[in-house]
């Protein structure tokens, strides 16, 4: 699945693709920290990002700056797009490209995640900021749950109920509440809602381009 990092502050580059450096080949693949922006957790072995290196993510095109309220659409509309993209009942969705990435259902299930994980977040900063948010690692979180092995039919549904939950919290959520976060510093919950808004687009994109002819 890839090198094991843990979800701290913002995202971190993929092997392939936006998590490796920004460009790359594109191709679907769990994702690791490790760029210059990056700092290692001492005793774990993981590097975490803390700001992106750039205002805009150079593979996917989201913008760091995207208002709050844009953001939080993207996210609402990503159940539908996912549905646009791509047929979660055909046998394709549950094939990875290659060894090592992700395949479409797959890529499902982590978005269930991080919007679940998400609106956990948002109500922690809202009802508990003096708890801190705790980092997570999604390829150990994706081998527990064997995403692989999961009904992509039954991940779009598990989404948008996901996703249902994560804008009711987004749109009553202070954008200017502040919380520490184990990877130091301090996030606010607009860094939440955009950072969830970036995964919403970029996943998007990963999922969309297993659908492209090829050539």
């Amino acid at each position: 699945m890839g090198v094991s990092r843990a979800q701290c502050g913002w995202p971190a580059l993929r092997l392939q693709g936006d998590h490796a450096g920004i460009g790359g080949s594109g191709a679907s693949a769990p994702r690791v920290h490790g760029t210059a922006a990056g700092r290692a957790r001492e005793g774990e072995g993981l590097t975490v990002r803390w700001k992106p290196d750039s205002a805009v993510c150079a593979e996917c095109g989201y913008t760091w700056a995207q208002p709050i309220d844009e953001a939080v659409a993207v996210v609402a509309d990503l159940p539908a797009g996912i549905d646009r993209a791509v047929d979660l009942g055909a046998p394709a969705s549950r094939r990875a490209p290659a060894p090592g990435t992700w395949s479409q259902g797959a890529y499902v299930w982590h978005l269930v995640d991080v919007m679940s994980i998400g609106t956990e977040r948002l109500w922690t900063i809202a009802d508990d900021p003096g708890a801190g948010l705790r980092c997570w690692d999604e390829n150990a979180l994706a081998q527990v749950r064997e995403y692989e092995r999961q009904s992509p039919v039954v991940g779009l549904r598990a989404l948008k109920a996901a996703v249902r939950r994560w804008v009711d919290a987004a749109r009553a959520a202070d954008p200017d509440a502040a919380i520490s976060h184990d990877g130091g510093g301090v996030m606010t919950t607009a860094d939440v809602i955009r950072r969830n808004a970036h995964e919403a687009v970029h996943h998007l994109l990963d999922i969309s381009r297993q659908s492209a002819p090829a050539g």
